[in-house]
């Protein structure tokens, strides 16, 4: 999971039709998405950074329900926000 340009400050994994999804929270003020590649045993990005935080994301949190996957990340602008 290198896809970052600062530090890591939080990981959540949940699993969604069978798939594992990793999420991660960065100091470079991006959440990232990313899909576990059961052949070549590696994480691979399935979206584009979630880039739209007014500072560090401290936390993340992933989770299906009815069929769809959720992520809610909290940066240190106070704020919440849902994907």
């Amino acid at each position: 999971l290198a896809n970052h340009s600062a530090s890591v400050n939080s990981i959540a994994l949940t699993e969604h039709f069978k798939k594992l999804y990793a999420a991660t929270a960065s100091s470079d003020h991006t959440a990232q998405i990313y899909r576990l590649n059961t052949t070549k045993t590696h994480f691979e990005p399935i979206s584009t950074p979630l880039a739209n935080h007014n500072g560090s994301v401290n936390a993340i949190a992933l989770t299906e329900h009815q069929g769809a996957l959720y992520i809610i990340t909290a940066p240190e602008d106070h704020t919440a926000h849902l994907y």
